[in-house]
């Protein structure tokens, strides 16, 4: 609808243009249309009548200018808005899953440290059991210094 009505504007705009250009011959004294005299009301109030016209058709271009960009700026933010709408459903939607998969990530992980923590109770027996049986001093034999020393060069080379 509305730009039915920007191209009326520009019909109406044509048409003053084409009624000021043909009455400008006789000096205003006759509103001509198209090589059509349409009106005579004498040189005064002829030219009265033409900047009416002008005037009118001035008003209307200015509306539908500002009709096209009232119309553009708004199919402009409708864009802007779907992409907003847009970008919160997927973050929303990621944001769930990411829950959803922290919520079965997180029964993974207490069931590893269940178990961990039982193996480690398990392990902190045996060496309680280990150090109970076991002597608190270990003996080791002393070594002769008069023993030549190994040459390990030849395992160090092979």
């Amino acid at each position: 609808m509305a730009l039915v009505l920007i191209v009326l504007a520009f019909v109406w705009a044509g048409v003053v243009v084409a009624a000021v250009i043909g009455s400008a011959p006789t000096g205003g004294a006759s509103i001509v249309v198209f090589d059509r005299e349409l009106y005579s009301p004498g040189t005064p109030e002829g030219v009265w009548v033409l900047c009416g016209f002008a005037a009118s058709a001035g008003l209307a271009l200015a509306w539908a200018f500002a009709a096209w960009s009232r119309r553009r700026h708004r199919a402009r933010l409708s864009a802007e808005l779907d992409e907003r709408w847009a970008l919160r459903s997927h973050e929303s939607t990621a944001e769930g899953a990411r829950g959803r998969l922290l919520e079965s990530r997180e029964r993974e992980l207490d069931e590893m440290v269940h178990t961990l923590t039982a193996q480690r109770d398990a392990l902190l027996d045996e060496i309680a059991v280990l150090r109970a049986s076991a002597p608190s001093v270990v003996q080791v034999p002393e070594s002769d210094e008069t023993e030549t020393a190994v040459d390990r060069s030849a395992d160090r080379a092979g």
